[in-house]
């Protein structure tokens, strides 16, 4: 696998991995970080993102392309064990964040929304032939 193809991807995961570790001090001043639910929707598209540019490193790889089960059930492993660490790293490490079960839930279903998106992007079209 060329590890270029998924550099993007982990850049993406040290940007995740620095917005979570933020201290909720540095956080901008904001309206719109006031919405109520608004960082489950961070959370939502930060693993989307990450899903996406992870599947697409993987199945554009030129030597050992991975494709169909093979690459959902990597997306998945890696993006749901991901999320967790994340959380758990809040819980256990960051003073002023805390983990939570709903940020690995909206984390969890941006993994799978942005695996699902992917998947759809990719899918081969199907010709006008009866």
């Amino acid at each position: 696998m060329s590890l270029i193809r998924i550099l993007p991807a982990i850049f993406w995961g040290v940007i995740i991995f620095w917005v979570i570790s933020a201290p909720q001090t540095q956080l901008p001043d904001s309206e719109l970080l006031r919405l109520p639910l608004i960082d489950k929707v961070i959370h939502f598209i930060l693993f989307f993102v990450f899903s996406v540019l992870l599947a697409y490193g993987l199945n554009k790889s030129t030597s050992n392309r991975i494709t169909g089960k093979p690459l959902i059930i990597i997306i998945l492993s890696i993006g749901l064990l991901y999320g967790a660490i994340t959380e758990l790293f809040q819980f256990a490490v960051l003073p002023d964040r805390e983990g939570s079960v709903f940020d690995f839930i909206a984390n969890a279903f941006g993994t799978i929304f942005g695996l699902l998106f992917f998947r759809y992007c990719t899918k081969p079209k199907k010709t006008g032939n009866k």
